[in-house]
């Protein structure tokens, strides 16, 4: 995976936010790392990202936690639809979960900007098969 790929993780469990925030690093393949456990802050984050520097057009990887308290994965593709299309395009969701529950699978299936679901903890080999949707 190129070094131009930002991967924004969303967790609101900081222990699994720690540690694939610490696997990405460690894999060296990335470019920026940011973290967030509250899915608002990642929000406002994206949609300032074209105004830091709108020059920069790299992809974006959202490792995006389905199960949060305030604001589940579902409801921040909601919220991340309401972004402009030329930042959405850049985007690459992928929903993680501990647990797989097929009403999650399904409704990650059938949601059109999600390209992948993959059960926690992340893991080398699970991060090269994210790798694969942007290269």
């Amino acid at each position: 995976m190129s070094s131009k790929c930002a991967v924004v993780l969303i967790d609101d469990n900081e222990v699994d936010l720690f540690l694939h925030e610490q696997l990405l690093l460690r894999a060296g393949s990335f470019g920026p790392v940011w973290s967030f456990t509250n899915p608002r802050r990642a929000l406002d984050h994206l949609a300032s990202l074209p105004y830091i520097d709108p020059t920069e057009r790299y992809p974006i990887v959202l490792l995006l936690d389905i199960k949060m308290p305030d604001m589940d994965g579902f409801s921040f593709l909601d919220r991340l639809d309401a972004l402009p299309a030329s930042l959405r395009r850049r985007c690459h969701v992928v929903l993680l979960s501990a647990t797989l529950q097929i009403g999650d699978t399904i409704r990650a299936e059938a949601h059109p900007s999600v390209e992948a679901f993959v059960t926690k903890p992340l893991t080398i080999t699970k991060l090269a098969e994210i790798a694969t949707l942007v290269a």
